[in-house]
């Protein structure tokens, strides 16, 4: 089998859009609310990872089993070539059916309710070549003539393109968010690809909605430390005896694992908790809607116990969160803390009809 190469893919960072919608130099192109997949094309037929690494290999997740009317699609005259792109089905609920499970649980998913798509808007290579240092108008070129051919191809459908627009960039973001969509993605036609990195040559221009909710309590932080620092990192755990502990400054790395040990997150030595839970009040009753992420430093020492708990003083009081939008079940997309509310009463917080 073709040895995959290991692309992570660019990544948009949040920044200033007001000099950006009517510069030529811009375009917009519509954020699609998937899971972010590279395509590497060979003669053994097309891959597709995750920016996920797997615990146990350090590789990137392979997830090509899971789509095998993508996957199979003969397309060995653009072996060598790399795409990035999008997997999305047309419920949203279901790509991450698809995606986060098994091979054949993945396909089962998919002859009941129909196959994914995948939206490519980036080429990463092209017949072998890498182009992550051409400017984004010639790799769009490029890309244009790969996904036409791949269209064509006996019609096939599930290799789609992203809807972008060159002019009325705004107005192409309003009605975007007015159909229920999530946003744009602004992108510099100059710019560069920077694999495994952000670039202010992609901003993300998203909808959001913020609202009060009541804090009911708190998930446990991830245990084991995945980056790239593991050399210098300070925080491990004896998987033997269950301690953890700070590094010695004179062990290495390589005699801790030979003794079981394993790299730890700060979150989890220190003691504090992962994500915040939070519900709103139906009918007089307190009912638990998810958890949100976006929770810095300093705030997680505040609320946690020490036990990876949430300090019960901070139970059933009121926090305000933000989020891509709030659906039709009361749960919100994507949510991320925001601030306390020690001002507001948590009876105040309901889901309204």
């Amino acid at each position: 089998m073709t040895q995959l190469r290991q692309v992570e893919p660019m990544l948009a960072t949040s920044g200033k859009t007001k000099d950006k919608w009517n510069n030529e130099d811009w375009i917009a192109e519509e954020k699609l609310d998937g899971s972010r997949y590279i395509c590497q094309i060979t003669e053994e037929g097309n891959f597709f990872t995750s920016r996920r690494k797997s615990t146990e290999t350090g590789r990137l997740v392979d997830k090509t089993g899971n789509v095998p009317h993508l996957s199979n699609v003969d397309l060995k005259d653009f072996a060598g070539t790399i795409l990035d792109g999008e997997m999305r089905h047309k419920d949203f609920s279901k790509t991450i059916s698809v995606m986060g499970s098994n091979p054949d649980r993945a396909i089962e998913v998919q002859e009941e309710n129909g196959y994914i798509d995948y939206f490519v808007f980036d080429i990463i290579q092209y017949l072998g070549k890498d182009v992550t240092d051409e400017p984004l108008f010639k790799r769009r070129i490029l890309l244009k003539e790969v996904l036409n051919t791949i269209i064509a191809r006996a019609g096939h459908r599930h290799f789609r393109a992203v809807n972008d627009a060159e002019v009325d960039k705004k107005q192409f973001y309003k009605e975007i968010v007015k159909n229920g969509g999530e946003g744009v993605i602004l992108k510099h036609l100059d710019g560069k690809y920077s694999e495994g990195s952000r670039s202010r040559n992609w901003i993300k221009v998203k909808k959001s909605v913020t609202e009060d909710v009541v804090i009911t309590g708190a998930t446990k932080p991830t245990i084991y430390y995945g980056g790239k620092n593991k050399s210098t990192w300070d925080y491990w755990i004896d998987t033997n005896e269950g301690g953890v502990f700070i590094k010695d400054k004179d062990t290495t790395v390589e005699e801790l694992e030979i003794n079981d040990c394993r790299p730890i997150t700060k979150h989890y030595y220190k003691g504090w908790i992962g994500s915040i839970k939070y519900g709103m009040y139906i009918d007089g009753e307190l009912v638990e809607l998810g958890q949100t992420s976006g929770i810095n430093e300093k705030m997680k020492k505040k609320l946690s116990d020490g036990e990876h708990g949430i300090k019960e003083e901070y139970l059933n009081t009121v926090m305000e969160i933000k989020a891509m939008e709030q659906m039709e079940s009361g749960a919100f997309r994507h949510p991320t803390f925001v601030r306390l509310r020690p001002d507001k009463d948590p009876k105040e917080c309901k889901l309204e009809e």
